[in-house]
């Protein structure tokens, strides 16, 4: 083998050399421009497992570990979404299934957030408040007519209360009383209920107090049970004088 032949082998075998360094290279480089990541995936029998993927979609990702859905299996999350951010996939059967809410992750931005923020304002009002009187009946002894008399007028009371109250967009959510002053009291309303005696003069009927019923009271309570009995009577009378008797 003359010098030509063994210096043509020398380059064919730099350049074998260089094609396999570009190739792990390329490789190399593919393997660091994909992002991997574990997945839990659960199976209907409850059976876990954890696969390393570079896939997002839930199908690809199932697809890729060559798990097949049955109709009566459910996939959370949908298995045509993507991947959540717990980076978990459950299998479960559609009569055995457990409500469950999946969350979604939501980019949410400061004017979102600004918009959504509602302000709470407190305030200390003071509020003045009547207080009803109340109506007093006192009842004098006695028998006879009933009748009222009022004695004493009623006046309403004035109290002050001093209240926290919290605001939500104007509207009140909350109340909190934090004292109460008697600014003016109430005056009650007082009804003596006397009683009165019917008596007769010249055919007139006049009403007297109770201090002139003392006669009429002891009359009452002589008779008091006593069963009346209703009789006919036939009277005559006669007069004396000269003109109906004829004499002087």
């Amino acid at each position: 083998m003359n010098k030509t032949d063994k210096a043509s082998i020398s380059v064919k075998k730099i350049l074998c050399i260089c094609l396999i360094l570009i190739f792990i290279m390329g490789i190399g480089v593919m393997a660091t421009n994909t992002k991997l990541i574990n997945v839990k995936i659960i199976l209907s029998s409850n059976y876990e497992m954890i696969v390393l993927t570079s896939k997002t979609k839930v199908a690809d990702i199932l697809e890729q570990n060559h798990i097949n859905i049955l109709e009566d299996e459910l996939v959370i999350p949908d298995i045509n979404s993507e991947i959540t951010s717990n980076k978990t996939i459950k299998i479960s059967k559609i009569d055995n299934q457990e409500q469950e809410v999946a969350i979604k992750e939501e980019t949410i931005t400061t004017e979102q957030i600004l918009e959504s923020y509602v302000s709470v304002v407190e305030k200390i009002i003071v509020e003045q408040i009547q207080i009803p009187y109340e109506t007093i009946t006192k009842e004098a002894s006695g028998e006879g007519i009933k009748q009222n008399k009022i004695v004493q007028n009623g006046r309403n009371g004035i109290k002050e209360v001093t209240y926290k109250i919290r605001y939500q967009n104007d509207i009140e959510i909350q109340r909190t009383e934090i004292s109460t002053k008697i600014i003016k009291e109430p005056v009650n309303k007082i009804v003596e209920v006397r009683t009165m005696q019917i008596t007769s003069r010249a055919g007139e009927r006049i009403a007297t107090t109770n201090p002139a019923l003392t006669a009429s009271t002891k009359l009452a309570k002589k008779v008091e049970g006593i069963t009346p009995i209703v009789k006919n009577f036939n009277t005559s009378a006669y007069c004396s004088c000269a003109k109906c008797c004829r004499k002087n």
